[in-house]
Protein backbone atom coordinates (compact mmCIF):
# COMPACT_ATOMS: atom_id res chain seq x y z
CA UNK A 1 0.00 0.00 0.00
CA UNK A 2 2.69 2.22 0.48
CA UNK A 3 4.96 1.64 -2.39
CA UNK A 4 0.98 2.38 -4.47
CA UNK A 5 0.76 5.69 -2.01
CA UNK A 6 4.26 7.04 -2.96
CA UNK A 7 3.87 6.23 -6.69
CA UNK A 8 0.88 8.33 -6.68
CA UNK A 9 2.72 10.85 -4.95
CA UNK A 10 5.55 11.13 -6.96
CA UNK A 11 3.45 11.07 -10.32
CA UNK A 12 0.86 13.84 -8.76
CA UNK A 13 4.27 16.11 -7.94
CA UNK A 14 5.77 15.90 -11.12
CA UNK A 15 2.59 16.79 -13.23
CA UNK A 16 2.53 19.86 -10.78
CA UNK A 17 6.03 20.05 -11.97
CA UNK A 18 5.92 19.77 -15.15
CA UNK A 19 2.84 22.14 -15.32
CA UNK A 20 5.49 24.96 -13.53
CA UNK A 21 8.03 24.13 -15.70
CA UNK A 22 5.60 24.13 -18.89
CA UNK A 23 4.29 27.59 -17.50
CA UNK A 24 7.52 28.86 -16.99
CA UNK A 25 8.39 28.62 -20.66
CA UNK A 26 5.58 29.23 -22.25
CA UNK A 27 4.13 32.29 -20.71
CA UNK A 28 7.28 35.04 -21.71
CA UNK A 29 6.85 33.48 -25.23
CA UNK A 30 3.31 33.66 -25.64
CA UNK A 31 3.96 36.97 -24.15
CA UNK A 32 6.32 38.42 -26.45
CA UNK A 33 4.78 36.73 -29.39
CA UNK A 34 1.62 38.74 -28.17
CA UNK A 35 3.13 42.27 -27.05
CA UNK A 36 6.64 42.13 -28.95
CA UNK A 37 7.93 43.72 -25.14
CA UNK A 38 10.56 42.26 -22.99
CA UNK A 39 9.74 44.69 -20.43
CA UNK A 40 6.32 43.04 -19.80
CA UNK A 41 7.73 39.73 -20.40
CA UNK A 42 9.79 40.69 -17.58
CA UNK A 43 7.89 41.88 -15.14
CA UNK A 44 4.97 39.13 -15.43
CA UNK A 45 8.15 36.60 -14.90
CA UNK A 46 9.23 38.60 -11.55
CA UNK A 47 5.67 38.52 -10.28
CA UNK A 48 5.62 34.73 -10.55
CA UNK A 49 9.23 34.21 -8.63
CA UNK A 50 8.14 36.66 -5.95
CA UNK A 51 6.01 34.83 -3.57
CA UNK A 52 8.81 32.37 -3.55
CA UNK A 53 11.10 35.44 -1.86
CA UNK A 54 8.53 36.73 0.33
CA UNK A 55 6.50 33.87 1.76
CA UNK A 56 8.43 31.14 2.10
CA UNK A 57 9.08 31.94 6.21
CA UNK A 58 5.02 32.10 6.85
CA UNK A 59 4.14 29.33 4.60
CA UNK A 60 6.75 27.14 6.19
CA UNK A 61 5.23 27.48 9.64
CA UNK A 62 1.61 26.84 7.81
CA UNK A 63 3.20 23.59 6.10
CA UNK A 64 3.83 23.09 10.53
CA UNK A 65 0.44 23.73 11.79
CA UNK A 66 -1.85 22.47 8.73
CA UNK A 67 -2.49 19.36 7.23
CA UNK A 68 0.19 19.04 4.38
CA UNK A 69 -2.10 16.90 1.80
CA UNK A 70 -5.09 19.37 2.00
CA UNK A 71 -2.24 22.13 1.55
CA UNK A 72 -1.12 20.56 -1.50
CA UNK A 73 -4.57 19.62 -3.27
CA UNK A 74 -6.17 23.54 -2.13
CA UNK A 75 -2.52 25.24 -4.00
CA UNK A 76 -2.88 22.69 -7.25
CA UNK A 77 -6.74 24.03 -7.55
CA UNK A 78 -5.59 27.33 -6.79
CA UNK A 79 -3.11 27.20 -9.64
CA UNK A 80 -5.69 25.78 -11.89
CA UNK A 81 -8.52 28.80 -11.28
CA UNK A 82 -6.08 31.35 -11.11
CA UNK A 83 -3.89 29.93 -14.52
CA UNK A 84 -7.53 29.78 -16.27
CA UNK A 85 -7.75 33.50 -15.43
CA UNK A 86 -4.37 33.95 -16.83
CA UNK A 87 -5.97 32.55 -20.28
CA UNK A 88 -8.68 34.41 -20.32
CA UNK A 89 -6.94 37.69 -19.74
CA UNK A 90 -3.85 36.83 -22.25
CA UNK A 91 -7.24 36.31 -24.59
CA UNK A 92 -7.96 39.89 -24.93
CA UNK A 93 -6.94 42.19 -27.72
CA UNK A 94 -4.81 44.55 -25.53
CA UNK A 95 -4.05 42.37 -22.16
CA UNK A 96 -3.68 44.22 -19.00
CA UNK A 97 0.45 44.24 -17.67
CA UNK A 98 -0.98 45.02 -14.12
CA UNK A 99 -3.69 42.16 -14.40
CA UNK A 100 -0.99 39.50 -15.70
CA UNK A 101 1.37 40.82 -13.63
CA UNK A 102 -1.18 40.15 -11.14
CA UNK A 103 -2.11 36.77 -11.93
CA UNK A 104 1.14 35.51 -12.25
CA UNK A 105 1.78 36.33 -8.92
CA UNK A 106 -1.11 34.75 -7.67
CA UNK A 107 0.01 31.68 -9.27
CA UNK A 108 3.62 32.05 -7.71
CA UNK A 109 2.03 31.95 -4.27
CA UNK A 110 0.17 28.44 -4.79
CA UNK A 111 3.87 27.29 -6.23
CA UNK A 112 5.05 28.50 -2.96
CA UNK A 113 2.59 26.59 -0.97
CA UNK A 114 2.52 23.26 -2.76
CA UNK A 115 6.48 23.09 -2.76
CA UNK A 116 6.77 23.77 1.02
CA UNK A 117 4.14 21.31 1.74
CA UNK A 118 4.64 18.61 -0.56
CA UNK A 119 8.50 18.79 1.19
CA UNK A 120 6.97 18.02 4.88
CA UNK A 121 4.61 15.31 3.64
CA UNK A 122 6.37 12.95 2.14
CA UNK A 123 8.36 12.10 5.50
CA UNK A 124 4.73 10.90 6.73
CA UNK A 125 4.08 8.95 4.08
CA UNK A 126 6.78 6.70 3.70
CA UNK A 127 8.75 5.25 7.01
CA UNK A 128 12.14 6.59 7.59
CA UNK A 129 13.99 3.46 6.73
CA UNK A 130 12.56 4.09 2.65
CA UNK A 131 12.90 8.33 2.84
CA UNK A 132 16.43 8.00 0.92
CA UNK A 133 14.92 6.08 -1.62
CA UNK A 134 11.55 7.74 -1.44
CA UNK A 135 13.86 11.07 -2.46
CA UNK A 136 15.79 9.04 -5.03
CA UNK A 137 12.32 8.71 -6.54
CA UNK A 138 10.87 12.39 -6.27
CA UNK A 139 14.33 13.80 -7.52
CA UNK A 140 13.86 11.87 -10.77
CA UNK A 141 10.27 12.88 -11.24
CA UNK A 142 11.51 16.30 -11.25
CA UNK A 143 14.22 16.03 -13.26
CA UNK A 144 11.70 14.48 -16.00
CA UNK A 145 9.94 17.31 -15.36
CA UNK A 146 12.45 19.83 -15.80
CA UNK A 147 13.60 18.23 -18.60
CA UNK A 148 10.15 17.79 -20.71
CA UNK A 149 8.58 20.69 -19.33
CA UNK A 150 9.94 23.50 -21.78
CA UNK A 151 9.79 21.16 -24.64
CA UNK A 152 5.92 20.51 -24.18
CA UNK A 153 5.69 24.21 -23.41
CA UNK A 154 7.24 24.89 -26.70
CA UNK A 155 5.30 22.13 -28.95
CA UNK A 156 1.87 23.39 -27.25
CA UNK A 157 2.91 27.18 -28.16
CA UNK A 158 3.64 26.31 -32.23
CA UNK A 159 0.58 23.62 -32.45
CA UNK A 160 -2.13 25.39 -30.41
CA UNK A 161 -3.94 28.87 -30.11
CA UNK A 162 -2.00 30.83 -27.55
CA UNK A 163 -4.55 30.38 -24.83
CA UNK A 164 -5.17 26.76 -25.46
CA UNK A 165 -1.58 26.18 -25.08
CA UNK A 166 -1.44 27.87 -21.24
CA UNK A 167 -4.99 26.14 -20.57
CA UNK A 168 -3.45 22.76 -21.30
CA UNK A 169 -0.66 24.04 -18.39
CA UNK A 170 -3.52 24.77 -15.65
CA UNK A 171 -4.59 20.97 -16.36
CA UNK A 172 -1.40 19.20 -14.89
CA UNK A 173 -2.40 21.33 -11.93
CA UNK A 174 -6.35 20.21 -11.77
CA UNK A 175 -4.92 16.35 -12.30
CA UNK A 176 -2.32 16.69 -9.75
CA UNK A 177 -5.23 17.56 -7.45
CA UNK A 178 -6.97 14.59 -8.33
CA UNK A 179 -3.78 12.44 -7.32
CA UNK A 180 -3.33 13.82 -4.56
CA UNK A 181 -6.55 14.06 -2.93
CA UNK A 182 -6.61 9.57 -3.01
CA UNK A 183 -3.67 10.15 -0.41
CA UNK A 184 -3.94 9.44 3.09
CA UNK A 185 -4.03 12.64 5.35
CA UNK A 186 -0.98 13.68 6.81
CA UNK A 187 -1.02 14.17 11.41
CA UNK A 188 -0.49 17.40 12.75
CA UNK A 189 1.49 17.36 15.62
CA UNK A 190 0.40 19.82 18.52
CA UNK A 191 2.94 22.07 18.98
CA UNK A 192 4.33 21.34 22.63
CA UNK A 193 4.38 24.29 25.11
CA UNK A 194 3.72 24.43 29.19
CA UNK A 195 0.78 23.21 30.51
CA UNK A 196 -1.78 24.69 32.83
CA UNK A 197 -0.46 26.09 36.01
CA UNK A 198 2.81 26.64 34.10
CA UNK A 199 1.96 29.75 32.17
CA UNK A 200 0.54 28.08 29.07
CA UNK A 201 -2.69 27.81 27.47
CA UNK A 202 -5.60 25.73 30.34
CA UNK A 203 -7.49 23.36 28.39
CA UNK A 204 -10.95 24.89 28.42
CA UNK A 205 -12.24 26.07 25.22
CA UNK A 206 -12.31 29.77 25.73
CA UNK A 207 -8.62 29.62 27.55
CA UNK A 208 -7.49 27.85 23.96
CA UNK A 209 -9.33 29.82 21.92
CA UNK A 210 -7.47 33.21 23.32
CA UNK A 211 -4.34 31.83 23.66
CA UNK A 212 -3.67 29.58 20.05
CA UNK A 213 -4.11 32.98 17.50
CA UNK A 214 -1.34 35.07 19.74
CA UNK A 215 0.91 31.86 19.99
CA UNK A 216 0.51 31.32 16.19
CA UNK A 217 1.29 34.96 15.10
CA UNK A 218 4.60 34.61 17.47
CA UNK A 219 5.65 31.25 15.60
CA UNK A 220 4.83 33.33 12.13
CA UNK A 221 6.92 36.38 13.44
CA UNK A 222 10.38 34.17 14.71
CA UNK A 223 11.28 32.98 11.51
CA UNK A 224 11.47 36.94 10.72
CA UNK A 225 13.31 37.82 13.68
CA UNK A 226 15.65 34.81 12.98
CA UNK A 227 16.51 36.07 9.72
CA UNK A 228 17.18 39.69 11.36
CA UNK A 229 19.04 38.90 14.17
CA UNK A 230 21.04 35.60 12.58
CA UNK A 231 23.72 36.62 9.25
CA UNK A 232 24.28 33.01 8.62
CA UNK A 233 20.46 32.83 7.55
CA UNK A 234 20.71 36.42 6.13
CA UNK A 235 23.83 35.08 4.01
CA UNK A 236 21.47 31.92 2.83
CA UNK A 237 18.16 33.91 2.19
CA UNK A 238 21.17 36.01 -0.07
CA UNK A 239 22.03 33.86 -1.88
CA UNK A 240 18.15 31.89 -2.56
CA UNK A 241 17.26 35.14 -4.07
CA UNK A 242 20.27 35.13 -6.12
CA UNK A 243 20.08 31.69 -7.48
CA UNK A 244 15.94 32.47 -7.90
CA UNK A 245 16.52 36.15 -9.47
CA UNK A 246 19.17 34.88 -11.98
CA UNK A 247 17.52 31.63 -13.42
CA UNK A 248 14.52 33.15 -14.10
CA UNK A 249 16.49 36.18 -15.63
CA UNK A 250 18.58 33.56 -18.49
CA UNK A 251 15.37 31.97 -18.86
CA UNK A 252 13.98 35.46 -20.02
CA UNK A 253 16.81 36.58 -21.68
CA UNK A 254 17.07 33.05 -23.66
CA UNK A 255 13.47 33.37 -24.91
CA UNK A 256 14.06 37.20 -26.01
CA UNK A 257 16.86 36.32 -27.80
CA UNK A 258 15.78 33.70 -29.19
CA UNK A 259 12.26 35.08 -30.47
CA UNK A 260 13.39 38.82 -31.44
CA UNK A 261 16.95 38.19 -32.23
CA UNK A 262 17.04 34.61 -33.76
CA UNK A 263 13.29 34.47 -34.86
CA UNK A 264 13.33 30.79 -33.89
CA UNK A 265 9.68 29.50 -33.16
CA UNK A 266 7.97 28.08 -29.99
CA UNK A 267 9.10 24.41 -30.38
CA UNK A 268 12.88 25.37 -31.01
CA UNK A 269 12.83 27.61 -27.36
CA UNK A 270 11.40 24.79 -26.08
CA UNK A 271 13.86 22.45 -27.13
CA UNK A 272 16.92 25.38 -26.14
CA UNK A 273 15.44 25.71 -22.54
CA UNK A 274 15.15 21.60 -22.18
CA UNK A 275 18.63 21.74 -23.17
CA UNK A 276 19.24 24.21 -20.62
CA UNK A 277 17.91 21.91 -18.06
CA UNK A 278 20.34 18.60 -19.15
CA UNK A 279 22.68 21.05 -17.90
CA UNK A 280 21.22 21.56 -14.67
CA UNK A 281 19.84 17.91 -13.71
CA UNK A 282 23.89 16.80 -14.24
Amino acid sequence: MRTAQLRRFVAARTLSLLGDRAAEAALPIVLLLVTDDPLVAGLVTAANILPTLLLSLPVGHLADTRERRRLMVTADVWRAVWGLALVWALAAPEPSVALLVGLTFLMGCGDVLFSVAAHAYLPALVPSARIMRANAAVEAGDAAATLTGPALAGFLVARLPHPVALAVNAGSFAASAALLARLPAAPVRPAAGPGPGLGGPTETRAGHAETTPARRRRDVLAGFRLLATERLQRVLQLAYLYLHVSAGAAVLVVVALSVQALHLGPARVGLVLSAAGVGGCW
